[in-house]
C-alpha cells in the first residue's frame, strides 16, 4: 500500500523505524522494494529525505507547476544513486496522459 496510509496509523518515528528496517533487510537479503509515497504532506518531509538517501532509485512525477498545458501533463524525473560513489545521475522527462496510455519524452519531444 501506499506509505502515506501508514503514515496517518502509526507515529512518523516508529514508520521511520519500520523503513530503516525494512531497508536493512532488503539489503542483507538482496530484494528489491518498492515504496509509494506522496511528497505533499509536509509533516512528512523528513521520510521522504530519507527515502531518497537510502534509495537507490528515485522517481518523482509532478505535475507542471506553471498549471495546464494541451500538449504536456507533468514531469518525471528519475535519479539513479552509484553506489560505490554515492553520486546521483538524474533524468528528467515530460509526460502526457492519454485516454488509454501515458508517452513520455525529452522536453519538447512529447509525439502527438
Amino acid at each position: 500500500d501506499d506509505l502515506t496510509t501508514v503514515c496517518s496509523l502509526a507515529p512518523l518515528q516508529e514508520v521511520l523505524a519500520f523503513v530503516w528496517g525494512l531497508h536493512a533487510l532488503a539489503k542483507e537479503r538482496g530484494v528489491c522494494v518498492l515504496i509509494l509515497m506522496g511528497n505533499d504532506v509536509p509533516e512528512e518531509a523528513h521520510l521522504v529525505n530519507m527515502l531518497r538517501h537510502i534509495s537507490v532509485a528515485h522517481f518523482d512525477v509532478t505535475a507542471l507547476a506553471s498549471g495546464y498545458s494541451r500538449d504536456v501533463t507533468g514531469l518525471a524525473s528519475v535519479a539513479i544513486r552509484n553506489p560505490v560513489t554515492l553520486q546521483r545521475d538524474v533524468k528528467q522527462l515530460q509526460y502526457k496522459v492519454l485516454d488509454s496510455t501515458v508517452r513520455f519524452g525529452l522536453r519538447g519531444s512529447i509525439p502527438q
